[in-house]
């Protein structure tokens, strides 16, 4: 970075009176953008903000790899998903690094066209679609970074490209197969990245939801006093907590069964004990530390109980195909026997055999949550069960054994069969109300863990502390009607409530702006020969 530029980051800063907001988007193809954008855009502009949208296939991969001027709107769509793969295989950051450049040369040109000043704006990137991208752009703008999942059901997304795109059905079928996960390791990965947003949309039949959503989202990041969780938010932020305990050696997933919206269990991934429940650490006998009981949890024995036992099935069935395949080689057909057995295990290692998970000592979350209510004498029937990860098929039709009629969960699990073993008694979606002959398996909507303290909490926000009475008793806002709901909130003085100055990622957005642009330079310069 030259002086030059390093002066200019210094004049902006000095310019910059209001925290930038970064609104990510991610969500599938087919996903009705301009009603999130336009709905976020005119609830931006009460607070005095303005939107700046980036489309990332248009403001980067075409800036890197043109895409074919073309009215087809699929070829332009297939055309930017293979263009994307070929970049994040150059560099698995590459459009998120081409986003931060964007938004640093769109706030210079700002500042240059408002003579010195600069307005209030919020950067919506449409759309992520890589994990990597979202890690990246929370590494940079770190608070300033929102990400927004928009789900819309198959129906949906199909009526959209259909009705709107004037995509056929069989070219609509190609789009949302490979945007939801591709084989190549830098393809599209929608569905790895949705589970990673701070806030879940939903996109119904109603747009009138959806607006009110993504309204209350923002009222929540600009400091509303009086708005506070729904009780799927409230439990599913539980069910992260008690994930929390996990001491597994692969992931921490969390889960929490509520009837009438009441909790009656929680349960999270670790190795049972004797007498029930799951191992906590506990005092050493002299008091002098906290530890875990030897040979307890997983990580007190000699690793990952599955991945062990896969290790030995695998060389098993290896040596045990080396030995005949060696015989019929030799003795059948004169053949010198050439079988490697190392070569064997490593292809029986990566077939469907890793997805076994059957030899785990712990106690997946959903099962301990439905043994916590067998050990307390609590019937599940006709409860819900929120859990952060989708239930895997073992635990699956225990849940619908034990009557649980409804399931709500945050990350996807793409090894679980349960959908398609049970298609009998689970059905996937989000419409409203009860299937009585189905246990509906639903995506969360709505504040996710990550934002809960900071949006939620008076006092413990990395943010500014919220008051909602005055000394003497009243409350800080008015009612707009004596029996009303709504609040007279004078949204055009309202501050963002964890505010990240822009000081606090000027040093990381210039590092990404010129770790871009020499990626971008490489990129030409090959194409050039």
């Amino acid at each position: 970075m030259t002086s030059t530029e390093s002066e200019s980051y210094q004049s902006i800063q000095e310019v910059i009176e209001f925290p930038e907001l970064v609104i990510g988007l991610v969500g599938a193809v087919g996903t009705d953008w301009p009603l999130i954008y336009e709905t976020l855009k005119n609830r931006l502009s009460g607070f005095g903000y303005e939107a700046e949208e980036i489309r990332v296939s248009r403001c980067v991969i075409d800036d890197l790899k043109p895409l074919p001027k073309t009215n087809d709107v699929f070829e332009r769509t297939w055309a930017a998903m293979s263009a994307g793969d070929e970049l994040r295989a150059e560099e698995s950051t590459i459009l998120a690094l081409g986003v931060a450049a964007t938004i640093a040369e769109r706030r210079k040109k700002r500042i240059e066209a408002n003579e010195g000043s600069h307005p209030r704006l919020a950067y919506i990137v449409n759309s992520l679609k890589h994990p990597d991208e979202v890690k990246c752009l929370r590494r940079i703008y770190s608070d300033a970074f929102y990400l927004l999942g928009i789900f819309s059901s198959d129906k949906r997304q199909r009526i959209f490209l259909e009705d709107e795109q004037n995509i056929d059905s069989d070219n609509v079928k190609k789009l949302i197969e490979r945007d939801a996960h591709e084989e190549e390791q830098h393809g599209q990965r929608t569905s790895q990245t949705f589970h990673l947003a701070d806030f879940f949309v939903y996109i119904g039949e109603q747009p009138s939801e959806t607006k009110a959503a993504l309204r209350r989202i923002l009222d929540l990041v600009f400091g509303h006093p009086y708005k506070t969780p729904t009780f799927d938010e409230y439990a599913m932020f539980l069910a992260f907590t008690a994930s929390l305990r996990s001491a597994d050696l692969s992931r921490q997933v969390g889960a929490v069964i509520a009837k009438d919206e009441e909790v009656i269990a929680t349960g999270a991934n670790d190795a049972p004990k004797a007498g029930g429940g799951l191992y906590w650490p506990e005092y050493s006998s002299s008091r002098e530390k906290i530890v875990d009981k030897p040979r307890s949890r997983d990580y007190t024995r000699e690793g990952d109980s599955n991945a062990n036992e896969k290790r030995r099935i695998a060389k098993d069935i290896a040596h045990r195909i080396e030995q005949n395949l060696s015989d019929v080689l030799e003795h059948q057909l004169g053949l010198p026997p050439r079988v490697k057995p190392e070569v064997l295990e490593r292809v029986i290692s990566e077939s469907r055999l890793s997805d076994i998970t059957e030899y785990f000592r712990v106690v997946h979350a959903e099962m301990e949550a439905l043994l916590c209510c067998a050990r307390n004498n609590v019937s599940a029937r006709q409860g819900t069960l929120y859990c952060t990860t989708f239930p895997c098929h073992n635990c699956a039709k225990h849940i619908v054994a034990a009557g649980i009629r409804r399931v709500v969960y945050v990350e996807p699990y793409a090894k679980s069969k349960a959908p398609e073993f049970h298609d009998d008694s689970i059905r996937l979606g989000v419409e409203k109300g009860v299937d009585e002959g189905h246990v509906v398996f639903e995506p969360f909507m709505g504040v996710g863990p990550r934002k809960f303290f900071d949006l939620f909490s008076l006092k413990l926000s990395a943010g500014y502390e919220i008051e909602r009475k005055t000394s003497d008793g009243r409350l800080v806002l008015d009612r707009e009607q004596e029996d009303g709901d709504d609040f007279e909130w004078p949204v055009n003085t309202a501050r963002v409530r964890v505010s990240v100055p822009f000081i606090a990622y000027a040093d990381r957005e210039r590092e990404a702006v010129k770790e871009f642009n020499s990626l971008r330079e490489r990129i030409q310069n090959a194409s050039a020969h």
